[in-house]
Formats: structure tokens, sequence, C-alpha cells
């Protein structure tokens, strides 16, 4: 193997979405390819840059792409143009292709199917200078060979994840500081399945990074970073109450970890006492429920009957008790919910007091049950991706619902101009909500400086300017 290797990724995020939430996938990636292969050279595009002029300045050996189905079209026009352009070998990875190998662009050498580390080192270890060999007995991989798609044996999981090295961040170009938060993972996939979530699909099963793997991250981003939060960006993370029970007993053994809030997402069918009380412990301040819907004949079809409204009552009621931000997220516009229904989620919506909420659309994504179900009423058409499905849209105030949904084929069976009305009322919801808490916060900050003197501080260092 040539140790001097170079490979440029492009993953689909721009530089906002990429400090948001970055790439972990490549950047794990990444980690492991430098342990493993010494003199490795890695860079990274990001879907905002001018990827043409990068990989001409790079040269790189191999380009690796990273996407999601939002971007799967356009990012198979721009392989088309580096392979017309350039005729570098083209991997292709990420959760789409894993799901959908049947749709391996034209451009692409190779497909990557599902957990990366080790398909991506057994091709390099036979990568020949312009091409790979021994592909047919490399597992997890797709490909065509004299035009006819070959998807080989599957590639087991990695049973230890300890052994993947933390993600490598500053590929990542993360730009985290003590003014914003740094997100990391803690697990891999989700043992639930849920009918709008490919999760369960991709990675098949559930596995978790030690606790003291954990501690160690937490450690790194804090110390790198100088971060006073974290976000644990996993599927479920309180999926294991000795786990975390351990990562507190841990954390209490790093002294800059005192202080460091956290904010992870959560079930509503799983959150206990027990739980609440570690999540406290652990420094949670806020949680995310994936709620979905406020009326329960939706509900059961979104879960799959696995969760009962009173238990987000429940969950919800539990988490303010102890002084959590609670967070919700709803889907509307699923095959068979109706004007009614949607109605229902938004009363429970505004009964619910949320610090805040988010709403989405209905999307069929590949791999999923309502993926399925969109094919069972003529609403996804031959298989393929398209992206009149994606639809998962967030509501800001100067949307117009209008113009973003033309062309887009919805899965709801409301009528147009009655589901628009729908859309609208739910954005009024969401900015009531959200607003809501926004005041509670300032008043809160406005009544601290009135009680400890601060007002007397401020409007001091106003007037000595």
């Amino acid at each position: 193997m040539n140790e001097n290797l170079k490979i440029h990724f492009i993953v689909d995020m721009d530089e906002q979405s990429s400090n948001f939430a970055p790439h972990l996938g490549v950047g794990y990636l990444s980690a492991f390819l430098k342990q493993k292969i010494p003199g490795i050279k890695i860079s990274l595009s990001l879907m905002s840059d001018d990827l043409l002029k990068d990989i001409n300045t790079i040269n790189p050996d191999i380009v690796g792409f990273s996407c999601t189905s939002r971007y799967f079209l356009q990012f198979s026009s721009l392989a088309q143009e580096i392979s017309a352009q350039f005729s570098i070998p083209i991997i292709w990875g990420g959760v789409h292709i894993s799901i959908a190998p049947h749709e391996l662009p034209v451009a692409a050498s190779i497909g990557v199917l599902g957990e990366g580390e080790l398909t991506v080192f057994e091709l390099l270890e036979n990568f020949n200078g312009s091409g790979f060999e021994n592909i047919h007995s490399i597992q997890g991989i797709v490909f065509r060979n004299v035009g006819k798609l070959i998807v080989n044996e599957k590639r087991p999981y990695i049973e230890n994840l300890d052994h993947v090295p933390k993600p490598d961040l500053d590929l990542l170009r993360v730009a985290w500081n003590r003014r914003n938060r740094a997100v990391m993972t803690t697990s891999r996939g989700c043992p639930y399945k849920c009918r709008v979530c490919a999760s369960s699909t991709f990675w098949d099963r559930t596995r978790l990074f030690s606790a003291e793997y954990v501690v160690s991250e937490m450690r790194s981003l804090v110390e790198k970073y100088d971060v006073r939060e974290i976000l644990l960006f996993d599927d479920f993370f309180a999926i294991n109450k000795q786990r975390v029970a351990k990562i507190i007993e841990l954390k209490r053994t790093v002294p800059n970890l005192a202080k460091i809030r956290f904010e992870c997402l959560s079930r509503v069918d799983s959150f206990s006492e027990e739980m609440a009380q570690l999540l406290k412990e652990l420094g949670v301040y806020r949680i995310s429920f994936g709620i979905e819907s406020g009326c329960q004949k939706t509900l059961d079809y979104l879960k799959n009957k696995k969760v009962k409204l009173s238990q987000v009552v429940d969950a919800v009621s539990l988490a303010k008790r102890y002084g959590f931000q609670c967070v919700g997220s709803f889907v509307i516009g699923s095959p068979y919910e109706t004007e009614v229904d949607i109605r229902e989620t938004f009363d429970f919506i505004n009964r619910l007091k949320l610090t805040s909420a988010q709403i989405t659309i209905a999307t069929p994504f590949p791999g999923t049950e309502m993926w399925e179900d969109g094919k069972k009423i003529g609403k996804v058409r031959d298989n393929q991706w398209s992206d009149e499905y994606y639809v998962l849209f967030g509501f800001d105030a100067d949307l117009n619902f209008r113009e973003l949904l033309k062309g887009k084929s919805l899965l709801t069976q409301i009528e147009p101009e009655i589901f628009l009305s729908l859309l609208e009322e739910a954005k009024n919801i969401l900015l009531k909500v959200n607003i809501s808490y926004k005041q509670k916060l300032r008043k809160i900050v406005r009544n601290l400086i009135i009680n400890t003197g601060m007002g007397f501080v401020l409007s001091s260092k106003k007037h000595s300017t």
C-alpha cells in the first residue's frame, strides 16, 4: 500500500451545519485510517466549498463521497462531473447508498455499505494507484462488473467500538468555543424501529462506546475547545442505566468536567424516575423527545403501537419536575393522517407546554416502513429516490409553503389547500411555543439582574465607556 496516499472526502454539509452537527462518521473514518496507515493524507470539502477547485489543487488519488438521501442526486451529478474532468476513482458511502445499493451512481467505482472503517481500510489495501483489486472478496461493498451490479456479502460490525479512535475533528473544521456547544456520539444504532426512521435498518443493532471512552472524549472536547456544553447526539443516549451511572462516576474524577452541561435525546416510554435522577446528576439540562404525534391513531402508526400518549404526558411532566428543558419533535402529513388527527396534535402541543417544539412534514426515506407505505399508495414510484419526496423542512417564520412545496410529492392524502392551511397553523404554533420560552428566559435573566444587583454593575460599565 502507498502510505503517501491522498484521499479527499466530500460531505453534504455547509460551514454552518457542519459546526452545528458535523459529519462525525467521516471524522471517525479519517481517524481510523490515520491510525492504520501512517502518512496517509486526508482532506475534506464541504458542499459550500469550491469543490472542483479543491480537487484540482489537492490532486487526490481517491475521492470519497458521503451523503444522505437529500443530496444524493445532486452529489451524483457532481460525481459525474468529477469523474469526467479528473478521472479519479470515487468511493461512495453514507446512509442512502447503504440502504439503496441498487442506486450506486454510474460515476462511482464502489459503494461502501454500512459501517465504513474496516471496509475502506481494506479497499485502500487493495488500491493499485488507479483502481481496486480483489473487490469480489471484500465484504460490505457494491460495484459494477461489466455493467452488472454486484452486492458483496455484508461485513460484520465492529464488536468493540472502543477500538475506533476519537473522530478527527480537525478534518471537519469545527469552530467550537465556550460560546457554543460541542457534539459527540456515544453509541451506534437504535433498538427501536419507528416507521419514519432508517437508523435501525442502517445499523442493524445497537452498540455502545464504553463509559471510559465517553468520558475521555468529553475531556478532550473541553480541553481542546474550552466548551461549556456538549450535545450527546445519539439516537438514544439513555439506553443503558448502568453505563450512564458509570459515566457519572468517571466524570467526577475529571475536575474540568464538573460544570459542563449536556443535552441528549431520549424516548418517553423509557424515561423513568431513576433515569431522570441519573441525567440530572450527569449535568443534563435539556432533553429532546421524539414525540411524533398528539393523536393516538397516528402515534400507533409512526411508533408501531409502542408508545401511548399517556406516556408522553408522564415523561414530559417528570422531566419538568426535575427541571429539564423539554423539546418535542412532531411529524405531520403521514399517509393515513386526517385533518382532525393533525389538529389533535396541535392541541396536544399546546397542552404540553414544552420549552420548544419542532414540526416536520412526513418524508419517505429508503429503508423505512414509510417508504414502503409510499409505494403502496402510489406516492413513491419505481423504488427510486427522487428529490420530489424530500420535504423535511424546518418551519421558519417567513416560510412560503406554497412555493416550497411546488413539484413535491407529499405522502398526505389531505386536500392540498387544507394541508397548506394546516402548515400555516403549525408555523404559528411553533412561533408561539418557542417565543414563549424566550420570553420566560428573558424574565428569568431580568429577575436575576434585579435580585443580585447585577443591574448596577451593568449600568456602571455602560456609563464608564
